[in-house]
């Protein structure tokens, strides 16, 4: 004779067989697809509150401290060692930049934000318009 379970979620009964044990509770494979995700580095399964990535790259927050960082700037997640750091005097910080399209991390260039500055950076933006 086959056991059946409760989802611990819909309460519909399903062959244990057809049922994932997850924190010490069964769910059928919809509510689990509903409630959890899988750490997409590690393969861990934990709810979906306790992402530490993005909706497009899921992450535990083990994977996440050991490898990622979030942009400040724009809050994308980034791996270490795609990120740059400005040093703005009290602590580094780093951001991910979209011109024209074209998205890069922004690296550690310090320039006074002058007249003179603004006219070279548009005339460089008008010579390679691919920035």
């Amino acid at each position: 004779m086959r056991d059946y379970h409760g989802c611990s979620i819909c309460g519909r009964k399903f062959p244990e067989d057809a049922l994932t044990l997850f924190a010490g509770d069964y769910f059928c494979e919809h509510c689990l697809d509903e409630e959890t995700i899988v750490c997409a580095d590690c393969g861990t399964r934990l709810w979906n509150d306790s992402n530490a990535g993005s909706d497009d790259h899921p992450l535990c927050q083990r994977c996440y401290d050991s490898s990622y960082t979030t942009c400040e700037r724009c809050g994308r997640l980034l791996l270490y060692d795609d990120a740059c750091y400005l040093n703005n005097g009290d602590e580094d910080y780093y951001y991910l930049m979209e011109t024209n399209g074209a998205k890069f991390l922004v690296m550690g260039l310090g320039i006074n934000v002058d007249a003179d500055n603004i006219e070279w950076a548009n005339n460089v933006l008008k010579a390679y318009p691919q920035l």
